[in-house]
């Protein structure tokens, strides 16, 4: 499988896309993540500095898939026939990507394995990004 490694970042409450990481002695973290391509702009990696990785996948509209994507899901298993819609939370688990369902209306939760037989291989579905985790936090209510 050949796909590009990259990043966002969630930083000073706004989505930003991640250049460089330098190593050092940055408030005493030793990491530094770069958000200009000169580096002028960056933040210290730490618990409010949040890396977000590129699934390789794109929605149906072509849009990159990332962790922290809320994405929602239709059915259509048949010709005349759709499934009520479904949102997911895109998160990193156990060195894969998942698709969290989002239940409006339920208490099971349920994870689903995104490079298997699943939503994002299935073709009579319909994928799109609504929003993330972090602009977007009443989706996942």
């Amino acid at each position: 499988m050949n796909r590009i490694i990259k990043f966002r970042v969630w930083a000073a409450k706004k989505m930003w896309r991640l250049h460089s990481i330098d190593y050092g002695n940055f408030d005493d973290l030793g990491v530094r993540v770069n958000v200009s391509e000169n580096g002028s702009l960056g933040f210290p990696l730490c618990s409010i500095v949040k890396l977000l990785q590129f699934t390789g996948l794109t929605d149906k509209n072509g849009k990159e898939i990332y962790e922290g994507d809320i994405v929602c899901v239709q059915y259509y298993p048949k010709k005349h026939f759709v499934v009520p819609v479904e949102f997911y939370e895109i998160v990193f688990n156990n060195g894969a990507f998942w698709a969290k369902e989002i239940k409006l209306s339920f208490n099971r939760e349920e994870l689903l394995y995104l490079f298997s037989n699943n939503i994002l291989n299935d073709r009579k579905c319909r994928i799109k990004v609504i929003g993330n985790i972090f602009e977007n936090p009443t989706l996942l209510k």
